[in-house]
C-alpha cells in the first residue's frame, strides 16, 4: 500500500482554513428550525415572505460583489466568500450530462437568485457551450436582467419563459423547494419540459414518509427572517419523479443536520435521470455519513 502525505505551505493552509471558515459561514447562516405545524398554511402565518426588500437587498449585494471580482469572490445566500466554495456533486453531474452531449448543456436554475450557483461552476465549465438560465421572481429577474445578464446567463419569472429561450437538458433546484409552496406543481412543470436530468441539491429530508412543516428562523447577519419550511419525506420526490425519472446519484450537501423539534432533519442532493424505456437507472451514493 502506497501512503501519500500532503506537505503545506503557508499560503496553502491559509487557503484552507479560509476555506474552513467559509463553509463555517454557509452553516451558521442556515439557522433554527423552531416549532411543528400541522400544514403548510399554518406554517407560513408563522413566518415571513421570502420575497422581502431586506432579502433582496442583501443577495443583490453580495451578488454584485461576487460578479465584478472577476472570479476572485463568490456569493451563495446573501454571503459573500473570497474562497470558491464549489458544488462539486452537482458539478460532476453537469459536466457528465455535457459530455453525452457534444460538450453543450443547456440549464434551468429554478430559484437560482442572481446566478450563484452559475458563478461557482462557471470556472469548470468553460470548455462547454453553455446557456444558463435562472428562475426567479418578477424582481429578481429584472435585476438580473438589468445588471448580470449575458451572452452565458439569463433570467426567466417561469420555467415555460425560460425553455422558450433554450430547451433545458437540465433542471436545479438547489435550496428552493423548501420554501415554496407547492414544490410539487413545480417538479410536475420540470417533468414536463422532459430534460435528461433532474438535479435536487440541498433539500431538507427526514425519515418519516410524509412531509412535516416547520419555521426557520436565520441569524442577523446579511438578514434576519422567520421562513415557512418543508422538510420533505425520504423517497416522496423519487416517488413523485417515478416512473419517468429514476435517481442516479445522492450526495450529502453543506448544510449541516438540524432538528425541528424531535425529528432530525438531513439535507442532501439527489439526482435524477430520464429513463429511456424500460432500463434501470443505478443509484450512485457519494459521501454518506449514514
Amino acid at each position: 500500500m502506497v501512503r501519500l502525505q500532503l506537505s503545506l505551505s503557508r499560503p496553502t493552509m491559509s487557503i484552507k482554513y479560509r476555506m474552513a471558515a467559509a463553509l463555517r459561514l454557509v452553516r451558521a447562516q442556515q439557522g433554527g428550525l423552531k416549532g411543528l405545524y400541522n400544514d403548510w398554511e399554518s406554517a407560513r402565518r408563522n413566518g415571513d415572505s421570502y420575497d422581502t426588500i431586506t432579502i433582496q437587498g442583501a443577495v443583490v449585494t453580495a451578488a454584485e460583489k461576487a460578479s465584478r471580482s472577476n472570479g476572485r469572490l463568490f456569493d451563495r445566500d446573501g454571503h459573500v466568500f473570497d474562497v470558491p466554495i464549489t458544488p462539486f456533486p452537482l458539478l460532476a453531474c453537469l459536466l457528465k450530462l455535457a459530455g453525452w452531449n457534444g460538450n453543450r448543456l443547456n440549464v434551468i436554475d429554478f430559484g437560482g437568485a442572481l446566478g450563484a450557483t452559475y458563478r461557482q461552476c462557471k470556472p469548470f465549465m468553460t470548455q462547454l457551450s453553455l446557456r444558463w438560465v435562472v428562475v426567479e421572481q418578477a424582481a429578481i429577474v429584472k435585476i438580473g436582467t438589468d445588471r448580470f445578464q449575458d451572452e452565458v446567463l439569463r433570467f426567466a419569472e417561469d420555467m415555460a419563459q425560460a425553455a422558450n429561450q433554450w430547451r433545458p437538458d437540465v433542471l436545479i433546484f438547489s435550496g428552493v423547494l423548501q420554501y415554496l409552496d407547492d414544490p410539487y406543481d413545480v417538479l410536475k412543470q420540470a417533468l414536463a419540459l422532459n430534460p435528461a436530468m433532474i438535479i435536487v441539491d440541498r433539500n431538507p429530508f427526514s425519515s418519516r414518509a410524509e412531509d412535516i412543516f416547520t419555521v426557520q428562523h436565520v441569524p442577523r447577519y446579511p438578514f434576519s427572517a422567520r421562513l415557512p419550511f418543508r422538510i420533505f419525506g425520504h423517497d416522496v420526490i423519487e416517488k413523485m419523479v417515478a416512473p419517468g425519472y429514476g435517481k442516479f446519484a445522492q450526495f450529502d450537501t453543506v448544510d449541516p443536520d438540524m432538528r425541528a423539534s424531535m425529528v432530525a432533519v438531513r439535507f442532501l442532493g439527489k439526482v435524477f435521470e430520464r429513463v429511456e424505456g424500460s432500463v434501470s437507472v443505478p443509484i450512485l451514493t457519494v459521501g454518506s455519513r449514514r
